[in-house]
């Protein structure tokens, strides 16, 4: 009987799921020749910061075609919170510590970063499963269903051994969901979960320059999670910490380093618009003399001696702003739909054909994918239609399914506002990529926008299969 009991009481689920996620990614991503990701140029910025850079020399190594497992340890040239803010340099700081003393030939191994990503995101998996224990036992199973099909896909975890930012929207988004969920379903005041849902929120926003509007939804959605509790020291706390909300998000776009807001501004013109419209009457819209036509489609990246030329400064840097972007978004709202029709096709593709995951001593050629443990991206990529009639069914549905359990079912408006964040995070990710300079590499810059999709699609279905339950058990013959 006590050894019954004891089985009984083990919570087998938890450990199903976590043991599945957690063998898949230590095996691909751990064990050589390890699955990662190649870096296109970005890890620099990050690396600065701890103190790292490339081990290779050589160009085709370092870029693009191979995901590299060694680096140099070397003096870090810029601050952990200084220059380009991302709350994920924790995450890389803290690996370095623990890989340094384990460096050989004055060689750091990223693994350790990864190791310590997939620790963590295994820690917000067990911060989701057991918020989930209240519900119903099918509504549990689909919960550890879809958290091993999402997080098994390794052509979405293999941003989990690279020094992009990506990984601390996923694990950051794990505890935050956990601790609304806590929040919302515990009658009267949970303060920790409260407190963690804006701090949570706050690192969120933070990961990248990209997620800054994020600030606003998460802002308002804990201020109506915190009326919904009619709790008036509740509220007012939300009503402050909302107000911090607002205040890093403004404080975190300003800090951002004036040569990535250049960046986006050139793409968004150069890359973006021009090549999209009558060339000319843009130029002649932003004030740009008709000989910077030939730079129609480029990357700032790509063009280091016009950007950085004193006279194009004054020409287009000192007499542009985002301002004027926006009032030509404003003024051409036929380019606008057009661009967003563009950007549909590219949604749900989460193969990035100008990036490896396999590094050189895998033997394989350069820019080889990952074709493993690629089920759930694979289906979207190719079976979900791309196109701007399925996105605004994608975003109608939630929106009128939100709008009919917020009036019609009171009890459950708290999941509702949470939903809508999520969906709301969607737009600003798409909007952000289509409008803001992603199209460069959209496949790359809609990762979080996928992510995002995945956490509404499972979070609607195991929310409905409550609703459902409910109906059947109160009202049997409606």
């Amino acid at each position: 009987m006590k050894t019954r009991h004891f089985l009984s009481s083990i919570p087998w689920l938890e450990i199903i799921v976590l043991l599945a996620i957690g063998s898949v990614l230590v095996v691909n991503l751990l064990f050589t020749p390890a699955i990662g990701m190649a870096d296109n140029g970005d890890f620099g910025r990050m690396m600065a910061k701890v103190g790292l850079e490339h081990a290779s020399d050589r160009v085709e190594d370092r870029y693009f075609n191979y995901f590299e497992r060694m680096y140099k340890i070397v003096p870090a040239t810029t601050p952990l919170l200084g220059d380009f803010l991302s709350s994920e340099a924790f995450f890389h700081q803290a690996a370095f510590w623990i890989g340094h003393p384990f460096a050989q030939n004055g060689l750091w191994d990223i693994r350790f970063l990864g190791g310590l990503h997939i620790f963590a995101l295994l820690l917000a998996v067990g911060c989701i499963l057991a918020a989930s224990r209240g519900l119903r036992f099918i509504q549990r199973l689909l919960v550890a269903v879809f958290l091993i099909l999402f997080l098994t896909d390794l052509r979405v975890m293999s941003y989990l051994n690279s020094f992009y930012s990506e990984p601390a929207f996923l694990i950051f988004l794990g505890f935050w969901l956990a601790a609304t969920i806590f929040w919302i379903r515990k009658p009267g005041c949970n303060w920790p979960a409260m407190i963690l849902f804006y701090l949570l929120s706050g690192l969120l926003l933070t990961v990248k320059t990209q997620n800054t509007l994020m600030g606003i939804l998460f802002a308002a959605g804990g201020l109506g999670i915190g009326c919904l509790k009619k709790d008036r020291k509740q509220m007012k706390v939300a009503i402050a910490l909302s107000a911090a909300l607002i205040i890093l998000t403004t404080a975190y776009f300003q800090l951002t380093p004036q040569r990535y807001k250049r960046a986006n501004q050139f793409n968004i013109v150069f890359h973006d618009i021009l090549p999209t419209s009558n060339t000319m009457d843009t130029l002649a819209f932003f004030n740009l003399p008709q000989d910077l036509a030939a730079y129609s489609g480029r990357d700032y990246y790509m063009e280091g001696g016009l950007v950085h030329d004193p006279e194009f400064d004054r020409i287009f840097f000192q007499q542009t702003s985002f301002s004027d972007v926006i009032r030509y978004y404003y003024s051409h709202p036929a380019w606008v739909f057009q661009q967003l029709n563009r950007g549909a096709s590219q949604v749900f593709r989460m193969r990035l054909d100008f990036l490896g995951n396999y590094e050189r001593a895998s033997g394989l050629p350069p820019l080889s994918h990952v074709e493993k443990f690629t089920f759930w991206s694979d289906f979207k990529e190719r079976f979900l239609p791309k196109t701007s009639l399925f996105l605004i069914s994608l975003y109608s549905a939630p929106v009128i399914a939100g709008l009919q359990f917020w009036f019609r079912r009171p009890t459950a408006r708290p999941y509702v506002v949470v939903f809508t964040i999520l969906v709301g995070i969607s737009v600003l990710q798409f909007g952000m990529t289509m409008l803001v300079g992603g199209m460069r590499d959209p496949a790359k810059q809609l990762w979080q926008f996928n992510l995002i999709w995945d956490v509404i699609f499972g979070f609607g279905v195991v929310g409905l299969l409550g609703l459902l339950f409910r109906k059947v058990t109160t009202d049997p013959n409606g």
